[in-house]
């Protein structure tokens, strides 16, 4: 069992308050192979990667990981991951409400989706045994960002951007 695996907590109560969603024991449970390889890429993260990247990916592969397993019971390995799964975690993740009951923002799941496709091009540039046989996140799949609104220049800026010109 990798060092990541071990020391999850048996817990459901997050340091902050709250309860977990989900745990990775939960997991473990449903998909040994799945938790194990996901474990396993973690601390490889670890070693390179910032402490906020580390957590961000974790959560997002958790979440992944979970609904993979509650949506098919006989996925239990990340090499069994194919399109159908993605396209419900796509789904799962609009529909999905985040901590103020507000549907996720476009970023969040623009960043979800961006961590687990890494995850799957890593472990199958690494030659992982668990690796997928081709990647089936495509760059389609991430929800197109918001388009600014423009700014107005209040009348003091207008007034110096126009003294500018002339």
């Amino acid at each position: 069992m990798t060092a990541l695996a071990q020391s999850q907590p048996v817990s459901t109560r997050r340091p902050g308050g709250g309860t977990l969603e989900v745990t990775w024991a939960q997991i473990t449970a449903k998909a040994p192979v799945m938790a194990a390889t996901m474990a396993s890429y973690l601390d490889q993260l670890e070693v390179s990667a910032r402490p906020g990247t580390v957590a961000a990916t974790e959560l997002a592969l958790r979440f992944f990981a979970h609904r993979v397993t509650e949506a098919d019971s006989r996925c239990v390995s990340v090499a069994g991951i194919g399109r159908a799964h993605i396209e419900d975690y796509k789904l799962w993740l609009k529909a999905r409400r985040g901590n103020s009951g507000k549907p996720l923002a476009t970023m969040t799941i623009r960043h979800r989706l961006s961590s687990v496709r890494t995850f799957f091009e890593r472990i199958m540039e690494w030659d992982y045994d668990d690796a997928p046989v081709r990647l089936y996140i495509y760059m389609s799949d991430f929800p197109a960002l918001d388009e600014p609104l423009p700014r107005f220049l209040d009348d003091p800026t207008a007034a110096k951007f126009m003294a500018t010109l002339a």
